[in-house]
């Protein structure tokens, strides 16, 4: 187990590196809920081109979105070639869900080099905030149930190994990936070992994590922040 684990820091550590850049860096702020969480297109300093509404944005939205901060990608001064090795590596590399070659592809990449070309101002210090204030109440009591065969002491160790540098130090959101705590997935054991070991979307697998340490890291994010 602990083989595996050091595996997945190495592996967590290396996504971090690739992925965030030196302009993009992460602020925590407590009780914090920015405005880019849940609109992440409104911030006024964005070019025109990504504050309005358009399908080439949606299809970023959808395929870039889920793992990166948009301040990550806002950071950034390419060429099209550039932000096309970028997707490029995305896909192959961390299974992003593009096709090669394919419409959505060429639309995220038309959109990037026009809105953030190699040949634009330097981007100012840019924050990624991350709400660490009260969550809100529990849906339904799954999500806080206790996990008969998981122990959070254990899950806590495991989470910070395994999940922290996407998901944040206590399962409340980090630079790339979305909050955990009291997500609908934790409600049903078998789905979250299913996530864990397959990915879902634009997450990876994580076959290094057996099923005991999976239900640790459940119990951790269903037993009180």
């Amino acid at each position: 187990m602990k083989l595996a684990l050091i595996g997945l820091a190495v592996l967590g550590a290396a996504l971090g590196a690739l992925l965030v850049r030196p302009q993009a860096r992460v602020e925590v702020v407590p009780g914090a809920t920015p405005p880019s969480t849940q609109r992440p297109f409104d911030d006024p300093g964005l070019p025109l081109l990504l504050r309005e509404p358009s399908p080439a944005r949606a299809v970023f939205e959808r395929n870039c979105l889920l793992c990166h901060g948009l301040p990550i990608v806002a950071g950034q001064r390419l060429t099209p070639a550039q932000w096309q090795a970028e997707l490029a590596k995305m896909r192959d590399k961390f299974h992003a869900p593009l096709v090669a070659g394919g419409d959505d592809e060429a639309h995220i990449v038309d959109l990037l080099a026009r809105a953030f070309p190699a040949d634009l101002p330097p981007a100012p210090a840019l924050y990624r905030t991350v709400p660490t204030g009260p969550l809100p109440e529990p849906g339904y009591p799954a999500l806080t149930a206790a996990v008969p065969d998981g122990d959070a002491l254990r899950g806590a160790v495991a989470y910070a190994f395994g999940c922290s540098s996407c998901h944040g130090k206590d399962g409340l959101g980090g630079a790339l990936g979305p909050r955990l705590r009291l997500r609908p997935a934790l409600a049903d054991q078998a789905s979250f070992r299913r996530i864990v070991a397959e990915g879902l979307r634009s997450m990876p697998a994580l076959p290094g994590v057996h099923e005991a340490d999976t239900l640790d890291i459940l119990a951790f994010l269903r037993a009180p922040g």
